[in-house]
């Protein structure tokens, strides 16, 4: 009887959080969104132009206020059709808030336009969009 049960060696095992102090719980990504680009589209005119304004915010902090390649493929993921994305893009820089750059079919290149030094006299500027 007591060869084959084991059952009474059994610990209750408990799970515990090996987490360091300050690491993420989640590894979703979020993007600070500036006021004042809020402020300058307001109501736009076209549907994608909040989702791809996200999306250039969140791709400029990743790569570090360098131009940014907008594929189709990629802003499928915020809900942006390649149909919606060039009147986005065009509405965004009609805003002043963004230059775009596209040589023939290639995806286009687009650069966040940020403050110029005089803009914000001794705030130091991080390739962030301006808040004015």
């Amino acid at each position: 009887m007591w060869k084959n049960d084991l059952s009474y060696l059994s610990i209750p095992v408990t799970k515990i959080d090996t987490r360091t102090r300050g690491e993420a719980k989640t590894k979703e990504a979020f993007a600070k969104f500036p006021l004042s680009w809020a402020r300058r589209i307001g109501v736009p005119k076209h549907a994608a132009t909040y989702p791809l304004a996200v999306f250039l915010v969140y791709q400029n902090w990743r790569h570090r206020g360098e131009p940014i390649t907008v594929s189709n493929l990629a802003v499928e993921k915020f809900g942006i059709n390649r149909k919606q994305k060039p009147d986005a893009l065009r509405e965004l820089a009609d805003l002043g808030l963004i230059r775009v750059s596209q040589s023939g079919k290639a995806a286009p290149r687009v650069q966040i336009l940020t403050c110029p030094p005089e803009c914000h006299a001794g705030v130091r500027q991080n390739a962030i969009p301006c808040p004015v």
